[in-house]
């Protein structure tokens, strides 16, 4: 399997609350957005994956976005 490398942009309320997750599960911020990208958080975490203009093709744009 080959990796990817994201480049994973978040506003900032979309931090406190990845914040308030890792303290809830005794992880890293990192570790929760890993967590988010498999299908079982795909249920609890909102993730837009999105072309950027601004990033080169073989990169891809995460935003996660809160429900509120």
């Amino acid at each position: 399997m080959s990796r990817v490398k994201l480049k994973v942009k978040i506003s900032e309320e979309a931090y406190e609350v990845l914040y308030y997750l890792a303290n809830i599960y005794r992880c890293s911020i990192d570790e929760v957005v890993e967590m988010a990208l498999t299908d079982f958080w795909l249920k609890h975490v909102g993730i837009n994956v999105v072309p950027g203009n601004s990033i080169s093709e073989d990169e891809i744009r995460v935003i996660v976005v809160s429900d509120r």
